[in-house]
């Protein structure tokens, strides 16, 4: 098949995947192992009773969490004002030289690797709806298809994207880079956070939480909790470095500058979270993944900057959910 059928066959699969969230309602999954008193759809109340936060050992646990955070955001700062130096006087903002690999898939591989994602998550919709409609009794279902598409993302790029031709190698000079340029975007994503807000706030959009973050807190069932850190720490960033930066972002910087790819693909990043309070964030995040993949040309670097930062939100909310 030629590149552009592939091309036509991704744009149809995208049209017929919003003519159906558009015409059929959201299907109704059970609700088993999660809070019996809350439906998933509601919006959570996270309030705390101060009793128990004085009584639960989880208070220190949070204390400790948050006192580790706002020194990590101390070090972002500093290491803000070491990098803003470094570029006034011209210098590389990070001391690594790493050689570009060129892009190995050919465009006819690009459209058709993306013609089977896109295909995958019409199919997983379809299945869904499916599903939802004859009320099966599968209450892990949503885990499970979150699982499914992220396994289903990482077979996908690999089997046209080798991680020889990404780099793939453990250091640990790579390592510090990852850890210094995340505390430094630790500030400038709280602002950004504080920016998207007021903007989403003026624009009368009302807020709602990250779907994983809404279930993460509604889950009663220690199996599912489980496995639902397991995607949100581990397959979860694995699948996106492989996909926003071993191919979305490789694949545009074959034409294009740092910039104007970083900036392509933040946008599409943060877009696909469907958050509108977390665009800005998640933008910012972006690009410092773009820019750590591109200076050490090591698709290891951005994936160990993406762990550490899920895993410091997850944390924070294994902290909150023991005071609820």
């Amino acid at each position: 098949m030629k590149r552009n059928t592939y091309i036509i066959l991704t744009i149809s699969c995208i049209f017929s995947l919003i003519i159906l969230k558009a015409i059929i309602t959201k299907p109704q999954l059970p609700q088993e192992g999660f809070s019996p008193s809350v439906n998933i759809e509601e919006k959570l109340n996270l309030s705390i009773d101060i009793e128990k936060l004085k009584n639960n050992p989880s208070t220190l646990i949070l204390t400790a969490l948050t006192l580790a955070y706002l020194s990590l955001i101390l070090i972002g700062l500093a290491n803000l004002v070491i990098f803003g130096i470094r570029k006034f006087k011209n210098k590389p903002i990070v001391d690594i030289v790493s050689e570009r690999k060129k892009f190995s898939l050919s465009e006819k591989g690009s459209s058709k690797l993306l013609f089977l994602i896109s295909l995958m998550i019409f199919g997983m919709y379809v299945i869904l709806i499916a599903l939802g409609n004859f009320k099966l009794p599968i209450p892990q279902l949503p885990l499970i298809f979150n699982l499914a598409f992220q396994v289903g993302v990482i077979l996908i790029v690999l089997r046209y994207i080798s991680l020889k031709s990404l780099g793939f190698s453990l250091s640990k000079k790579h390592l510090i880079i990852s850890l210094r340029i995340y505390s430094a975007i630790l500030p400038v994503t709280l602002i950004s956070l504080l920016i998207n807000a007021f903007i989403a706030k003026k624009m009368g959009i009302g807020y709602s939480p990250n779907p994983a973050i809404e279930i993460f807190f509604l889950l009663k069932n220690k199996i599912l909790l489980s496995t639902l850190i397991i995607q949100v720490v581990l397959l979860g960033p694995i699948a996106e470095e492989l996909f926003f930066r071993g191919f979305i972002y490789k694949l545009t910087k074959n034409k294009y500058s740092f910039l104007v790819s970083a900036g392509l693909t933040s946008i599409f990043f943060s877009l696909i979270h469907r958050v509108p309070y977390n665009i800005l964030p998640l933008f910012v995040l972006s690009l410092a993944l773009c820019y750590v993949y591109e200076k050490t040309q090591n698709i290891l670097a951005p994936f160990i900057l993406h762990f550490v930062h899920n895993f410091v939100s997850v944390c924070f909310f294994l902290a909150i959910k023991e005071l609820l």
